[in-house]
C-alpha cells in the first residue's frame, strides 16, 4: 500500500511503527480484527484513512476494523471526511447506527451532502437518523439523557481514582484501557468526566489536593490527541486551575505546580495564557497576563525545566 509519507509527520515513532504492522496485517495478512486499540493507534488509524490513496484502500481498511473501532475512528473526522466515509463505506447497516449518535450540528448537513450526491443512501440513512432521537445502540430511551449520563457510574467510579492517595499513573492507565474497551466512543464519557471534575471546584491548598489534578491530568493525556475537540472542553478544567494559581503568595509557586503537570497539559496550559489578549473578560484577561509575565520571570529557574521544553516547542 501506498501512501503520502509526508502526510505522516504528526505520527510519532511508536505510532509509525505501528502503522506499518497493521496495513501488514490488513493488506497482506489479511487478518480482519482490529480491536482493542490505545487512543494514540485509534489516531494513527485514522491518519492512515486520511492519506489512503484511493477509496478502495480506506473501505478495507474500515472493513477490517471492529464496530468500536470504527465509531472512535469516524469521531476524529472532520465533516468533510466523514462525509466522504458516508459515501464509500460499503457497510450500511454499520452507517445505520453511526448517524443515529451522531450530534444534530453534524447530522443534518451530512444529510443534506448525501441528498445531493446519493439519493438512495440518503434515503436510506434518513430513516435510521429520525430514530436516532428515541434509540443509542438499539435500547429505546424514555428521554433522551445527554450520552455522558450513559456513562455516570464509570465517572463517578475514575473521579474516585483520582482522589486516592495510593493511585498510580500504571492504575490510571489500566483503567482508562479497561473503559475505552466498552464503548463506542470514549469522548461523551471524557466530556462527562471533565464537567463532573470541574464541579467539584477542588482547590491547591494541600499536596493532596494537587495529586487528585495530577492524576486527572494524568489519566487524560492519552486521549488528547485521539479526541482533538477535547481541547475545548478541557480548557472548562484549565481555566479554574490556572486562576487558583494567582492565589499563591509567592510567584515561584506558580512556576513549581505548572512544571510538575504532564508535558502536554503544560503545553495547552501556556496556550491558554499567551490568548489572553482574546479572552473578553478582563479579571481573566488580567490574571492571565499577570501569570505569564511571571513564567518568564522565572524561566532560568530549575523550578523551571519543564515548562521551558513546552515553551521552546510553542
Amino acid at each position: 500500500m501506498l501512501v503520502d509519507q509526508s502526510a505522516l509527520h504528526d505520527l510519532n515513532d511508536a505510532q509509525l511503527a505501528y502503522s506499518s504492522r497493521l496495513l501488514e496485517s490488513v493488506f497482506l495478512d489479511e487478518k480482519q480484527t482490529i480491536q482493542h486499540l490505545l487512543p494514540e493507534q485509534i489516531y494513527t488509524l485514522y491518519i492512515l484513512i486520511k492519506v489512503s490513496p484511493s477509496t478502495d484502500m480506506k473501505t478495507k481498511l474500515l472493513s477490517a476494523m471492529h464496530t468500536d473501532v470504527r465509531f472512535k475512528v469516524l469521531a476524529l473526522m472532520s465533516p468533510l471526511e466523514l462525509k466522504d466515509t458516508y459515501l464509500y463505506c460499503d457497510d450500511i447497516s454499520f452507517l445505520k447506527a453511526h448517524i443515529q449518535e451522531l450530534d444534530p450540528e453534524l447530522q443534518q448537513p451530512l444529510l443534506k451532502d448525501l441528498y445531493l450526491l446519493d439519493k438512495p443512501r440518503y434515503k436510506n440513512l434518513k430513516d435510521a437518523s429520525e430514530q436516532g432521537s428515541s434509540i443509542i445502540h438499539g435500547m429505546p430511551l424514555k428521554q433522551g439523557p445527554r450520552s455522558e449520563e450513559l456513562y455516570i457510574k464509570d465517572i463517578e467510579k475514575v473521579l474516585a481514582l483520582f482522589s486516592q492517595s495510593q493511585t498510580t499513573q500504571t492504575q490510571l492507565t489500566r483503567v482508562g484501557k479497561a473503559l475505552d474497551k466498552k464503548m463506542p466512543s470514549a469522548k461523551p464519557f471524557l466530556e462527562g468526566l471533565i464537567r463532573r471534575f470541574v464541579a467539584q471546584k477542588i482547590d491547591l491548598n494541600s499536596a493532596q489536593s494537587f495529586a487528585i489534578h495530577l492524576n486527572f491530568y494524568t489519566f487524560l493525556i492519552p486521549y488528547i490527541g485521539a479526541y482533538p475537540s477535547l481541547t475545548q472542553t478541557l480548557n472548562d478544567a484549565l481555566d479554574p486551575f490556572l486562576l487558583t494559581l494567582d492565589t499563591f503568595p509567592e510567584d515561584i509557586w506558580v512556576v513549581k505546580i505548572l512544571n510538575q503537570l504532564p508535558p502536554r497539559i503544560i503545553a495547552l496550559a501556556l496556550q491558554r495564557l499567551q490568548a489572553y489578549d482574546d479572552i473578553s473578560e478582563f479579571k481573566k484577561r488580567s490574571v492571565y497576563s499577570k501569570l505569564l509575565k511571571i513564567i518568564h520571570k522565572h524561566s532560568h529557574s530549575s523550578d523551571s525545566r519543564h515548562i521551558n521544553l513546552a515553551l521552546q516547542a510553542s
